[in-house]
């Protein structure tokens, strides 16, 4: 027997279970305390105080925003086809904040 399937008590006949729907949550949670501890860390800093955190959080969040921004922009502005578009990394501590043009 499938255990993917559930009885109907009056009919005797199987009947799918209801999906389950993911919850939606605040996926910016998904940056924890140890992940910004580590990245402190690499960056020099001894001690860090509890309200740093949420602080950190907001502040990757913008600029994750602004780079998201910046690649839709340059794919939508190009004259490739879509199914031929790539994206690019770059480092941005070595360049500007303008996206890459290669």
């Amino acid at each position: 027997m499938d255990p993917r399937l559930v009885t109907d008590r009056r009919s005797k006949r199987f009947l799918p279970k209801k999906r389950l729907r993911k919850l939606l949550r605040n996926n910016i949670d998904g940056i924890t305390r140890p992940s910004i501890r580590r990245l402190a860390r690499r960056g020099g800093v001894i001690r860090i105080s509890a309200d740093v955190y949420p602080e950190v959080r907001k502040t990757v969040k913008n600029r994750l925003t602004e780079i998201i921004r910046q690649i839709i922009l340059v794919m939508e502005s190009s004259t490739t086809p879509g199914h031929e578009r790539k994206v690019r990394f770059i480092e941005h501590s070595k360049f500007s904040n303008c996206p890459s043009m290669d």
